[in-house]
């Protein structure tokens, strides 16, 4: 599971469709105790675009994308720190929303450069792709 740290506002990408903006939190003197996020996925039903979670709570999108409300640290009257957790397949790029904005505009940039220029990879934005089991260690206690 990725965990991206986001403030009231920013949003997160999933592929290129899927956009999770963290809307709002409520808190107590305790902390944070619910965070709004809101939703854009294609199919995703209308009267669902927000959804509030507790911390540890998780929804779905589709089959194999799971959204986590992780925890939050740092909060201030003014800013909000929210962790949200997302396991998603190696085959979904995971990205903050500002640097898929960069991606994009590299992206455009290159259409009028060579070609060979173009099929090299964008590495200071490589996404975070989830480890293969193989590689993982296997650890018993």
């Amino acid at each position: 599971m990725l965990v991206l740290k986001r403030d009231r506002g920013e949003s997160i990408r999933i592929g290129d469709d899927i956009v999770i903006t963290i809307a709002d939190a409520y808190h107590s003197g305790y902390g944070i105790i619910c965070v709004t996020l809101g939703i854009d996925a294609p199919g995703w039903p209308e009267s669902e675009r927000t959804k509030k979670l507790m911390k540890g709570d998780s929804f779905r999108i589709g089959d194999n994308i799971v959204i986590q409300f992780v925890s939050t640290r740092n909060f201030q009257y003014d800013k909000i720190h929210v962790a949200v957790g997302i396991d998603a397949p190696a085959n979904y790029d995971v990205y903050r929303d500002e640097i898929y904005q960069e991606i994009l505009e590299e992206r455009q940039n290159q259409r009028g450069v060579e070609p060979w220029i173009k099929e090299k990879p964008l590495k200071q934005f490589i996404p975070w792709k989830k480890p293969q089991k193989h590689l993982m260690r296997n650890e018993t206690t």
